[in-house]
């Protein structure tokens, strides 16, 4: 599907002092909370985990949809593929974290690619429904495939860095510093010649087109960074995971909710699709014991930034702003010289 996307105003143009301060504040989270402190009903780590892992995903996804105005409702399976890379590399032949997890993220990215060429032709709901086909066949292939683990999952080996072993909040510095380059990465690629031929793609192919742009080779290199990013983001899953990894676990609900954090954070931002994926990860933890609550109030949040909040929640402090400066209305009656 295609979408019209309006770049979300920046909420602040942060200082690298300030970014820095930010990201030291974060590391050092695991330094100051037990690795058992339960935080909305789960471990605090697994909650911290899940955060950052959603943002690298949603900051992929945004360069797809937010760059170029292709939405995909497969990324669950670039997910799910990263995951079980990761975990029969780790498992049966013993790769470390830091070399399976890589490699988990080509895998995905291939696959992007393989996904990438033949739909170069779709766009609208015909694109969305072949990504949609795409990561429900997926889930379908791993979960019943005996070298995928089946239906008993893939436990994978605990993380180790030299004599040193990661426990699931300590591996949140890993997931942090993957975070932390693909922001890195996204950031330098929207400003460059790449970045420039997304946004051609995203206000009309025709006329990137006539003005010299490789649309086919444009459109697949998004959808095979995007998914390398999902890919990546499933390796890193698949080891803070606290039990094995099943491919029930990679459904269409993730899909949807990777697409809502980029809606609800701010399309076109790498900051909204972090604080998109940040948001909806704290409102999936605080409902976790309700699901039908959790279903409502994802509904409802959807809805009122599609409405009241255009460039999403990254968009919320400009929208703000102009809010104040509207001259208030005059008063009944009251008359002008």
């Amino acid at each position: 599907m295609r979408v019209r996307v309006t770049g979300a105003r920046p909420l602040v143009r942060a200082k690298p002092l300030l970014i820095a301060a930010l990201v030291v504040a974060l590391a050092a989270i695991p330094l100051v909370i037990p690795t058992d402190y339960v935080l909305g009903g789960l471990l605090a780590r697994d909650v911290l985990d899940t955060a950052a892992t959603f943002a690298i995903v949603a900051v992929g996804l945004n360069l797809l949809t937010g760059g170029t105005g292709q939405f995909s409702l497969g990324h669950a399976g670039y997910y799910a593929i990263g995951a079980f890379t990761a975990g029969i590399l780790n498992t049966t032949y013993g790769w470390p974290f830091w070399l399976d997890i890589p490699a988990g993220g080509l895998v995905a990215g291939l696959f992007g690619v393989v996904l990438g060429v033949p739909v170069l032709r779709l766009s609208g709901p015909y694109l969305s429904i072949a990504t949609l086909g795409f990561g429900l066949l997926v889930a379908q292939v791993l979960g019943g495939a005996d070298w995928a683990g089946g239906r008993s999952g893939i436990a994978l080996n605990p993380a180790q860095l030299g004599p040193y072993t990661f426990n699931g909040l300590t591996f949140f510095w890993v997931v942090l510093a993957v975070l932390a380059l693909g922001v890195f990465v996204a950031h330098n690629l929207r400003r460059g010649a790449t970045g420039r031929a997304f946004v051609a793609l995203r206000e009309s192919e025709s006329a990137a087109q006539a003005s010299g742009v490789n649309v086919a080779r444009y459109r697949v290199i998004a959808f095979a960074l995007s998914a390398l990013y999902a890919g990546i983001a499933g390796g890193l899953f698949a080891h803070w995971s606290p039990g094995p990894i099943f491919a029930d676990s990679f459904g269409l609900p993730v899909s949807v909710l990777f697409v809502a954090m980029i809606v609800i954070g701010g399309l076109d931002s790498t900051m909204g699709a972090i604080i998109g994926a940040v948001f909806l990860t704290a409102v999936q933890e605080v409902t976790s014991g309700n699901p039908q609550l959790a279903s409502t109030l994802f509904g409802v949040i959807i809805v009122v930034a599609l409405l009241f909040m255009p460039h999403g929640l990254a968009g919320l402090p400009a929208l703000v702003r102009r809010a104040r400066q509207q001259p208030a209305p005059a008063a009944v009656g009251e008359t002008h010289a």
